[in-house]
């Protein structure tokens, strides 16, 4: 009986180390052909994702454009102008912070070995770039 087989019929714990679990996949290097979720980075696009905005600065842009609301008019046409005010207040504000929270994502394509292809959405490249060889596990890209 081999020591792995020993190990877990004993209750002991085995340690399966990273290059352990590569070649167990079968994706060592430039064999490409026998990982079916290894591949080439084919394209590389960056996009504009608009942040979140706060409750905060929705609150903030409503107190702010009401205040400014309610100085024009007067009677029922003064409380129209607050609500009007308040209303785009807090529009702007959280428009003003999804802007300012804005971040760049990547749009990275991989050509796959067993010929199809995925595009995967990542936050920073890491230094990959076109051309490179690569691994998809899951949504992420780990370069071999």
């Amino acid at each position: 009986m081999n020591t792995f087989k020993r190990l877990v019929k004993s209750g002991g714990i085995a340690v399966i180390t990273v290059s352990s679990l590569v070649a167990l996949s079968g994706c060592q290097g430039d064999d490409q052909a026998t990982c079916a979720d290894c591949g080439t980075v084919s394209d590389i696009s960056s996009r504009e994702v608009k942040g979140e905005a706060s409750a905060a600065a929705a609150i903030a842009g409503a107190v702010i454009g009401g205040v400014v609301g309610n100085q024009v008019g007067s009677g029922s046409g003064q409380d129209a102008a607050t609500a009007v005010g308040a209303v785009g207040g807090a529009a702007a504000a959280s428009e003003v912070e999804r802007q300012r929270n804005a971040r760049t994502v990547y749009e990275v394509e991989i050509e796959l070995a067993n010929g199809r292809s995925r595009t995967i959405t990542v936050a920073d490249l890491s230094g990959l770039q076109e051309g490179d060889s690569v691994r998809v596990i899951g949504d992420e890209i780990q370069p071999l």
